[in-house]
């Protein structure tokens, strides 16, 4: 079962995954990795350009290294996804454009999706420390959070997403979320005849 957290920067995404996989003894995936492709560090603290359909492809290769570790009877929670790719896009390509390469390259869809929402000015405030090109930018970030709702509503890449309200405090998104994976886990243990191994 491959749950992903999406939503912009500064929502929390990364602190309740961990969070989550902990509790939940799930193996944990964070995109983009960073170590396996460098380049994507330096492009997202500013300091290197890449031409918008390399960026993408970069992006989607650093994801598409580990398809092999989605498995239906493994639980993976995974911080960040293709879904981020068809959010962000990149400079100089609409999104129909962006959405046509990674349907080529073909990722497993998720079966579940939980979208950290949170208004982008406060985003803006969490984020603004880690440095990255994205996390002051108010209004690039406030075009992808519509991009997020236009792609929850479409259900992409997904069997199923749900919202939730990071504009809550930490403890309260962490029971949230909790309750729902519980849920959910259940569920997908249900329709598939088996428990999951953590």
């Amino acid at each position: 079962m491959l749950v992903v957290f999406e939503g912009i920067d500064g929502t929390g995404k990364e602190t309740v995954s961990k969070k989550m996989c902990k509790c939940f003894s799930a193996e944990h995936l964070v995109y983009p990795t960073y170590i396996r492709l460098p380049q994507l560090r330096q492009y997202l603290a500013g300091k290197m350009a890449i031409p918008a359909k390399s960026l993408i492809l970069l992006f989607l290769a650093d994801i598409l290294w580990d398809q092999d570790k989605i498995e239906e009877d493994k639980l993976i929670f995974s911080c960040r996804y293709a879904i981020s790719t068809a959010a962000y896009g990149a400079p100089g390509l609409n999104y129909d454009e962006v959405e046509k390469i990674i349907a080529a390259c073909n990722p497993k869809p998720a079966d579940l999706v939980l979208y950290f929402d949170l208004d982008p000015k406060i985003a803006v405030e969490r984020a603004s420390k880690k440095g990255e090109i994205y996390d002051s930018n108010l209004a690039f970030l406030s075009k992808v959070r519509k991009r997020y709702i236009q792609l929850m509503k479409q259900c992409y890449l997904a069997k199923k997403w749900i919202r939730i309200d990071t504009s809550l405090p930490l403890e309260q998104v962490v029971e949230v979320v909790e309750t729902i994976l519980r849920k959910e886990i259940k569920k997908n243990e249900e329709n598939h005849g088996g428990s999951i191994p953590v």
